[in-house]
């Protein structure tokens, strides 16, 4: 063998001896992986979406109210209803049977919460693939610099989807705070309207209705989940004014509420009957937790 190759050999045997040892066992670091866990957590968590709710409460105050063992509706018993719009969004309208009931509501709209965040609305980066410490070790040094460059962008990108969990989280509390706001400013009216004495001479059920079509067929297309409609009549049924019948929306759930199983001019219709006002509301809460219908 010729000098000049032993020489070439010894020399290439001594550079591959002098190839450093690069450590590449960590693929990121270990507060990485708690932050990718943090943000995959949150989207698994999050509650299904709920329809909002359109409601209409319409609570006889007349003279034969009492007769028939209406009892008033009271500001604890509707807590469940504001505690489900508070968490998915809604509105509802307290309305009274008088004398001439098509007049203005009363109505509290909350909010719909912030729609769900998905995958699609973070950067969701992939983290960087460490070198196989088999490969070829003369290009080892090269490829875990590769490497190593590419962990601060990763980290950069996993935080700002951590910023947009967290803002995400924000927005949630912000819009429940409002909510918890909009009640307790409404909540001297709704003592008033629910304390009226049922002394009216007449029973105006068809006013009600109209006025209860009115509200529950309003533009709500800007909403994003297509609202569940109830109408809650909380009366003898008892008509005796010169207002003529009206056709109730048929997308309304119509719930009827009274103590003797009066039903008056509900015959007709399609109604399901409950005893007492919280009976009907913990059913219209149970049967509203339903998948959402998103407008088109």
């Amino acid at each position: 063998m010729k000098k000049s190759t032993i020489t070439f050999i010894l020399i290439l045997l001594s550079s591959c001896r002098a190839l450093p040892e690069v450590a590449v066992e960590q693929v990121q670091p270990v507060e990485t992986v708690e932050v990718k866990t943090q943000i995959d957590n949150y989207l698994q968590s999050q509650p299904s979406p709920v329809q909002p709710l359109a409601i209409s409460i319409i609570n006889d105050v007349t003279g034969s109210a009492p007769e028939h063992r209406i009892q008033p509706v009271t500001l604890d018993q509707l807590k469940p209803i504001f505690d489900h719009l508070k968490q998915h969004g809604g509105e509802v309208a307290f309305i009274s049977i008088c004398d001439d009931s098509n007049r203005p509501a009363l109505r509290i709209t909350l909010d719909e919460p912030p729609r769900q965040l998905s995958a699609s609305d973070l950067i969701n980066p992939q983290p960087p693939v460490s070198p196989d410490k088999k490969g070829n070790p003369l290009k080892m040094t090269e490829l875990v610099r590769e490497y190593e460059a590419k962990i601060p962008n990763y980290q950069k990108d996993l935080n700002q989807d951590l910023q947009t969990v967290e803002q995400h989280k924000e927005q949630i509390q912000k819009g429940q705070t409002e909510s918890e706001q909009k009640l307790k400013q409404s909540e001297e009216q709704i003592k008033l309207l629910l304390s009226q004495t049922p002394n009216c001479q007449n029973t105006d059920i068809w006013g009600a209705v109209t006025r209860t079509n009115l509200f529950l067929n309003e533009d709500r297309s800007n909403w994003t989940h297509r609202p569940q409609r109830y109408a809650v009549f909380i009366t003898d049924g008892l008509h005796n004014t010169s207002h003529q019948p009206v056709q109730i929306e048929s997308k309304t759930e119509i719930l009827l509420v009274n103590g003797s199983g009066s039903v008056g001019v509900f015959q007709n219709l399609d109604y399901k009957s409950f005893e007492s006002a919280p009976a009907a509301f913990r059913y219209l809460i149970e049967s509203s937790n339903k998948e959402v219908v998103i407008h088109e």
